[in-house]
């Protein structure tokens, strides 16, 4: 195990995470791209094999799981593969792989260094999900939150239901929502020494984000997730894997900026996103995001309950928060 991984597990505090969360935990250990070349699987952005990152991050999560089995924690390691057509030399060979994961004969088909872990790790269960099945459950679940709202047609009444305000940019194309907690930004503001990061001239530095993890996600004010002319967007896919796992498992998220500058943004965002349309998901979400070679990292925690605890200040004075913050000069009420 390298110092970097040593140094992270350290800083992630297993004691206090495992005195806090449920019996039952699902640890996301990052994504890679799968492909085909030359008639054969491939995995990795260049074809090749896996990034570094993406491999300790997969590390990362099974030392976690391997300790969490201590207090007496039943822990699974998730690995999702990004299988976006553009992806593959012909479409029959993304069909294929989806019967190999069906049949569960994927192991031969990994990455040596994915095997070595597992083999390493034997006693931790495994799960596999692809991201296109992801995309289109949470693309069906968007088209049928955006019915139901339709026929709702009373804000109040949504925020009464959902604690948010749903609404779309002033080109009907993306759909998406402003949450109390996403306009709630007293922590960040005390830690920043004042807001004057929330002026769209002024720049985050990555820094800052190992403190205050959502600061991006604030300064945006809202969390778009599908698009007419795109389809769904990156945090409602990532939105998509909570609406596919058991509801009242915890989850843990385990990635790295290495690989995506932006992966903290769209995890935190597909999570508040979950967490806000599904009633059924009661899960405590904690993020766990490295940066910087894994030298350093962000850990956030977001649960239901924090959530609907923004219900009690009512729809009227979260919409005059909306109106402060000029989220309406760039989007529309949906309904």
């Amino acid at each position: 195990m390298t110092t970097s991984i040593n140094q992270l597990l350290t800083a992630f505090d297993i004691d206090h995470y495992a005195s806090q969360s449920k019996e039952y935990l699902v640890i996301d250990a990052g994504h890679t791209s799968l492909g085909t070349k030359d008639g054969k699987y491939v995995f990795g952005h260049n074809k090749m094999h896996p990034s570094s990152s993406e491999e300790n991050t997969l590390q990362l999560a099974f030392e976690l799981a391997s300790k969490l089995r201590y207090f007496q924690k039943k822990c699974t390691v998730h690995i999702c593969f990004s299988d976006t057509t553009k992806n593959f030399e012909k479409i029959h060979h993304r069909n294929s792989f989806k019967q190999v994961l069906l049949e569960n004969k994927i192991f031969d088909l990994l990455p040596s260094s994915y095997q070595d872990l597992i083999r390493k790790y034997s006693d931790i269960e495994v799960c596999f999900s692809l991201q296109t099945q992801l995309s289109n459950l949470s693309t069906k679940i968007m088209k049928g939150l955006k019915k139901k709202l339709k026929k709702t047609k009373d804000n109040s009444l949504i925020f009464n239901e959902y604690g948010a305000f749903f609404l779309k940019d002033m080109l009907d194309d993306n759909f998406g929502l402003a949450h109390p907690f996403i306009l709630d930004h007293t922590q960040e503001t005390l830690t920043m020494g004042g807001d004057w990061w929330l002026d769209e001239e002024s720049s985050i530095h990555p820094s800052d984000l190992t403190l205050n993890p959502l600061l991006k996600v604030k300064k945006s004010g809202v969390i778009l997730l599908y698009s007419k002319i795109s389809g769904i967007l990156c945090p409602g896919t990532y939105a998509g894997l909570m609406f596919s796992l058991n509801p009242n498992v915890d989850f843990l998220s385990i990635y790295s900026r290495d690989d995506d500058p932006a992966i903290g943004e769209k995890i935190n965002s597909g999570i508040v996103a979950a967490l806000t349309i599904s009633e059924a998901i009661q899960c405590k979400c904690t993020q766990f995001i490295t940066t910087s070679g894994m030298s350093k990292c962000e850990i956030t925690e977001i649960n239901k309950k924090k959530l609907q605890s923004y219900k009690s200040h009512g729809f009227k004075a979260f919409f005059e928060l909306v109106n402060e913050r000029g989220l309406l000069e760039k989007y529309q009420p949906y309904i």
